[in-house]
């Protein structure tokens, strides 16, 4: 299957590090995305979740790219065989934290749900700018 990848960003009025803890954290997920509902319990390989897509493994991968922070949000579905991951760029500009938040969406898909996708996630990052800099 082939994937467009699609790209919205959002400055943020935070300190590095606290953006970068608030982001590792799988159990946070719920707080500020639509996709995933309830975080239950961490096991060895992973969090237990309630998706909207059913239960799923969900874990964060870390990775350093010099003066910028990756986040890999892997969920698998055993119910389906599938692995589903998102990836979150933080980097430190302009005195803002800037985050990046890149969607895989199959090349088939409509216009229309594309484009209630990337609605979505536009609102997700707004909520997320909303807990970083008024909650944290």
């Amino acid at each position: 299957m082939t994937y467009n990848s699609y790209i919205k960003s959002i400055d943020v009025n935070q300190a590095l590090a606290t953006t970068k803890k608030f982001l590792s954290q799988v159990e946070t997920l719920p707080e500020w995305t639509k996709f995933f509902l309830k975080c239950h319990s961490k096991g060895s390989d992973g969090y237990l979740m309630e998706t909207l897509m059913g239960p799923s493994k969900t874990w964060i991968e870390e990775q350093d790219n010099n003066e910028s922070k990756k986040f890999i949000i892997h969920s698998f579905f055993e119910s389906k065989n599938r692995e589903e991951t998102a990836e979150i760029d933080v980097i430190q500009e302009n005195g803002k934290v800037k985050i990046s938040f890149h969607l895989f969406l199959p090349a088939s898909l409509p216009q229309e749900v594309i484009k209630k996708q990337l609605c979505t996630l536009e609102c997700e990052l707004l909520q997320l700018k909303s807990i970083l800099e008024e909650k944290l």
